[in-house]
């Protein structure tokens, strides 16, 4: 066995052997490694190498496969995709429009005049007293003739040039020419003296019925509810004053054919005219 000494000198000669491994170069050199390649012999044989502590070297060696260490993976969820919801909007009807059917037009009122020609008694636009008994009277000029409609009825007016234009009541039957189921009379007329008030009977075959007769007073609004047809100036005492004609409506019995109309005795009563309507 070597003493202490001795493996610290070889071992240093070991080191640089190992160092001369390294680059040969020239023949010195290459008796260096020999030498040296002897010495780490001896070195093994009396076991006095250092023992060199191994070491991993980073570089893998050669052929070695280098294993890619990959990164854990993460496990893929799967979210569930909401159920898709099938929604449909409320079917909304459209609301029922009843469109109520159109009314008939109403039927215009057939007229039937009656006729008072023979009837005329007195004059409204002359006269030795004039109209009222006063020596007032209408301008005839100002007065309607013929036939027109006043107030939406239709007349056949009197000729006011006529000597005799209208008729003073006095009892007289007026018979209807053309008998009939009617509905109503109108009335064109008017009263001197103040208002009038009185009872006409109208005639369906052989029954009779009476009606009311109210007329306003002819230079005065209407009190009876009258129509005011035909508004003029006053001749006479005062001629400032305005006059008119009214219209009165009597209802008459529509299931019964009228035949004949018999006016009061009242002689402040004047009728114009007279037209039946259905």
């Amino acid at each position: 066995m070597l003493d202490r000494q001795c493996c610290l000198r070889l071992q240093t000669e070991y080191r640089q052997s190992v160092t001369i491994q390294k680059g040969v170069h020239t023949m010195a050199d290459l008796k260096q490694f020999v030498w040296c390649a002897i010495i780490v012999s001896v070195l093994v044989v009396s076991g006095c190498t250092e023992s060199q502590p191994q070491t991993k070297s980073a570089v893998p060696s050669v052929g070695a496969v280098e294993k890619k260490v990959e990164p854990p993976q993460r496990p893929v969820v799967k979210v569930a995709e909401p159920p898709k919801l099938k929604v449909e909007a409320p079917k909304v009807e459209a609301p029922k429009v009843e469109v109520p059917a159109p009314k008939p037009e109403a039927k215009a009122p057939e007229y039937t005049a009656v006729d008072l020609t023979a009837a005329f008694n007195a004059s409204a636009v002359g006269g030795e007293t004039g109209f009222d008994g006063w020596g007032n009277r209408y301008p005839a000029d100002k007065l309607p003739s013929g036939t027109k409609p006043l107030g939406s009825v239709q007349f056949n007016l009197p000729d006011f040039k006529a000597e005799k234009n209208v008729v003073t009541a006095d009892g007289q039957t007026l018979k209807v020419d053309q008998p009939g189921k009617y509905k109503t009379l109108f009335v064109l007329a008017t009263a001197t003296n103040d208002a009038q008030q009185a009872t006409i009977q109208l005639s369906y075959g052989d029954q009779k019925a009476d009606a009311a007769l109210k007329i306003s007073d002819w230079c005065a609004k209407a009190s009876f509810g009258e129509v005011e047809a035909v508004t003029v100036p006053r001749l006479g005492e005062n001629e400032a004053v305005d006059c008119r004609l009214f219209i009165q409506n009597i209802a008459i019995d529509a299931g019964k054919d009228l035949t004949a109309i018999t006016l009061p005795k009242n002689k402040d009563l004047h009728i114009f005219a007279m037209t039946l309507a259905k």
